[in-house]
């Protein structure tokens, strides 16, 4: 039983270690600034890619889907 807890003390010890290392910020390079970002429009979800509209379930369920 004390094997167990020096097993589980030296486990903690080296977790709490690493963590700091795990949890560091993130890479050099990220971008922070909304603005820099391009333009991106979502496809709309009820158009097929053969550019007709979905207008009913069963075309969502078979086809769109």
């Amino acid at each position: 039983m004390v094997q167990q807890y020096k097993t589980i003390n030296r486990l903690l010890v080296v977790i709490s270690f690493l963590l700091p290392f795990s949890l560091s910020a993130q890479p050099p390079g990220s971008n922070y600034d909304e603005s820099k970002m391009p333009a991106y429009t979502l496809p709309d979800p009820l158009m097929m890619r053969d550019g007709k509209k979905v207008v009913a379930v069963e075309q969502w369920d078979n086809i769109q889907r």
